[in-house]
């Protein structure tokens, strides 16, 4: 670069780093499960459509109290009662119900009215009261536990889109809770997962930048043996990582569970540029000290190169695209353009900065590599047979596991074994009704019929009972749970009588009675104004997406051989399994598209069929081995692992461009193909073990997350590019001697 250029360059990269600090700066920190629904998705669609009337399927939290002997103790449930009202004045909260508040509904000669019950000052009364319970189905399991050792609080909330929201809301329930002694307190739901999930981002983003910038510096340090091999190397990638930021800044785009690894990739893939382009200005150098000329060959011979690794690991992430999950797009987006971002970095400042050191900086004390990669390619070539057989059989090892990879997602695959918020969440599936929430559309085939029609009615009772005994949905309200309650009420409370009424009289009286409130909050939950379409809704044991595929199939076959009624299953829940389903599809288009693109790419290098089959064999090979690994150990496909393919491919492929393109160079200059494959596997040999072990190595640190879905991206891309780089030094001499042997290889 002349050097008239060169103070106007510094102090435009000063002003645009400082520009992109202020946009990081704005960075929130956002996890909405509801972005992971699929987009431009008639199911999607449909739900929306179904929330518009009838309102979200979790604003709600649970909380449990327990107390050993048993909950049926007057000054416990009379505690309890007290803290279930108060719980009614926390922000956004908009109603509580425990069974120490529960009434029984009742409807006499004289009109309704409501009883409690449980008679909390009365411990004669309680006694009877606790055998009478359990006879209730509606309330056992629900409000709860059957061993009646815990007792559960139901929170229902409004719909909250801000962080500010929610953490007012755990915040203040969270303060109530701790102000009453009942035992052992359990807390879940939704709200409360969101809040510590984005609270952990905040801690596991420092984590990460911390481990990285350590293990950076470690692997520097061993390269180099330099203050200066360490710093600038740094000081290129903390650039890239602020600029990365500052742009996700610029479009107001929060650091979710996705982008959280964000400054990560930067860290590791910003600086496999740097090293490629140090090692070759030092290699170099070191022919005649000549500053101008080694900056000028290094761009020459690794500008194309390093441009072209940047692209094909941005492509990588670009692939992510394919999805119609918006986070996963946004991440390979903003990751993709950020690969770019560090690549115009990296060959913007290193000129400057290394036309300014000292030689010596660089130079001293480097290891020397010629050596051991020396034996190693003599070794490679040598035993090519057996290391070809020997990844032949491996390959063929990895295939016949592919069958085992399996699909199966449940809400908190991301929390670790003792995990407290994951403790909670078991806590509600043993002893209640569970987390999950079950959520059903229900519409009247005929357009002068209502739910409430005797025929409609009994067939939600049948489709009820088949959710009761098959899929073990409990909590279950319904328009048929309001004729239950309504009979139970006319009948004096008995349990018995939480059913459908065994007249036609008694059905039209629960009739009038339900069109007296037919404008009521809780009419207005289950059924529409006309009564045509409504819900049936309730919380389920978290069972796992493909548990849940398989069992929704039946209840739509079931539900079918109905003629008065459709149902259609939908929620929220429904729409994260099927984003979690048509992921691993989309990751295969995306995987597809890459290998495309990185042949064409390939071919437009070095335009031979060939050499586009030499090049993708060591890259198709890892992402095998990998996929195997999923397959043996159970890990499974998961939005969190069918990522790791599309990334580690952009990556991997880098180490077999810089070979293959050292290897035209050396081949251009006159040499034979065994003379240039022993120059290039020395000469880039060391760029590509030091890059990797530093990629390898930075994704490990992600193993440190406490989210099950950021650990194993971590490990397994670690693996992948470990694979990856053997498969490189390995296979691609081997490929080359055996599709070209015995003549030169042709120049291109």
């Amino acid at each position: 670069m002349r050097k008239k250029f060169i103070r106007p360059v510094i102090f435009s990269m000063v002003i645009l780093t400082m520009i992109q600090l202020f946009f990081a700066s704005t960075l929130q920190f956002n996890y909405d499960f509801e972005s992971f629904f699929p987009k431009q998705d008639k199911d999607l669609n449909y739900f929306l459509a179904h929330r518009e009337q009838f309102g979200n399927d979790n604003d709600f939290l649970l909380a449990s109290v327990s107390r050993k002997q048993g909950i049926f103790d007057t000054t416990f449930l009379q505690q309890t009662a007290h803290l279930t009202n108060e719980l009614k004045t926390a922000p956004y909260v908009t109603n509580t119900t425990s069974l120490a508040t529960a009434k029984n509904q009742l409807i006499t000669f004289s009109g309704p009215f409501t009883a409690p019950f449980v008679h909390l000052h009365d411990a004669q009364r309680l006694a009877i009261d606790s055998n009478l319970i359990f006879q209730y189905p509606d309330i056992v399991g629900t409000l709860i536990s059957k061993d009646a050792k815990h007792l559960c609080i139901f929170i229902e909330t409004a719909t909250i889109h801000s962080k500010t929201a929610n953490d007012s809301l755990i915040t203040g329930i969270e303060t109530i809770l701790e102000k009453y002694d009942l035992g052992t307190i359990h807390f879940s739901g939704r709200y409360k997962a969101e809040q510590v999930y984005i609270d952990r981002m905040k801690i596991e983003l420092g984590i990460f930048i911390g481990t990285s910038s350590v293990l950076i510096v470690l692997f520097l340090f061993l390269t180099y043996r330099s203050f200066l091999g360490i710093v600038i190397p740094l000081i290129v990638v903390t650039l890239a990582v602020i600029w990365s930021l500052g742009t996700m800044g610029m479009f107001n785009k929060p650091i979710d569970l996705m982008t959280v690894l964000l400054p990560t990739i930067m860290f590791i893939v910003g600086i496999s540029d740097v090293i490629h382009i140090i090692s070759k200005y030092v290699e170099e150098i070191q022919r005649d000290n000549d500053k101008e000329r080694a900056i000028k060959i290094t761009i020459k011979e690794i500008g194309l190169a390093t441009f072209f690794t940047s692209l094909t690991t941005a492509i990588g992430f670009f692939t992510l695209y394919t999805t119609n999950i918006t986070p996963v797009q946004q991440f390979g987006i903003f990751t993709g353009v950020g690969v770019f971002i560090a690549f115009f970095i990296a060959f913007i400042t290193l000129p400057l900065v290394l036309d300014k050191i000292p030689l010596e900086g660089l130079l001293k004390r480097q290891l020397s590599w010629e050596p051991f990669l020396g034996k190693l390619y003599l070794i490679v070539v040598k035993r090519r047979v057996l290391i070809g057989l020997s990844a032949i059989a491996l390959t063929i090892a990895a295939f016949s596991t592919l069958p085992l990879i399996d699909i199966d997602v449940k809400l908190i695959d991301e929390l670790n074994e003792g995990d407290p918020l994951k403790d909670d969440f078991v806590f509600f599936e043993n002893e209640f009704s569970g987390v999950r929430p079950f959520e059903m559309a229900l519409e009247t085939t005929n357009a002068s019929s209502t739910l409430f029609d005797e025929e409609c009615l009994k067939e939600i009772e049948q489709v009820q009972t088949y959710l009761k005994d098959s899929i073990l949905v409990n909590s279950m309200m319904s328009p048929i749970s309001a004729i239950y309650a309504l009979n139970r009420a006319q009948n004096g409370g008995i349990p018995e009588y939480y059913r459908l009424p065994q007249s036609k009289k008694q059905l039209r009286t629960s009739i009038r009675y339900l069109k007296k409130a037919k404008h009521s909050k809780q009419m207005q939950l289950l059924v529409t104004e006309d009564w045509r379409r409504g819900r049936l809704f309730g919380r389920m044991g978290d069972i796992g997406s493909k548990a849940m595929k398989i069992k929704t199939a039946r209840l739509i076959r079931f539900s079918s051989q109905f003629k008065h009624v459709k149902f259609h299953p939908t929620g929220s829940v429904t729409l994260i399994d099927k984003s979690n389903y048509n992921l691993s599809t989309n990751m295969l288009e995306g995987l597809a598209i890459a290998f495309v693109i990185v042949a064409f790419i390939m071919g437009f290098l070095f335009k031979s069929g060939r050499i586009i089959f030499i090049s993708l064999i060591p890259n198709i090979i890892p992402l095998l081995l990998v996929a195997a690994l999923l397959g043996i150990t159970g890990i499974g496909l998961k939005i969190s692992t069918a990522i790791i393919f599309t990334i580690a491919f952009g990556i991997a492929v880098d180490d077999t461009i810089h070979f293959m393109t050292k290897l035209k160079i050396e081949l251009n200059k006159g040499k034979s193909l065994l003379y240039a494959l022993k120059r290039t596997f020395i000469s880039t040999g060391k760029a590509i073990i030091i890059t990797s072990c530093i990629l390898s190595g930075g994704f490990l640190t992600l193993i440190f997350s406490t989210f099950n879905g950021t650990f194993y991206t971590g490990l397994l891309v670690s693996l992948t590019l470990v694979f990856a780089v053997l498969a490189d030094l390995l296979l691609i001499p081997i490929l080359l001697l055996y599709f070209y042997p015995n003549k030169k290889f042709t120049k291109q």
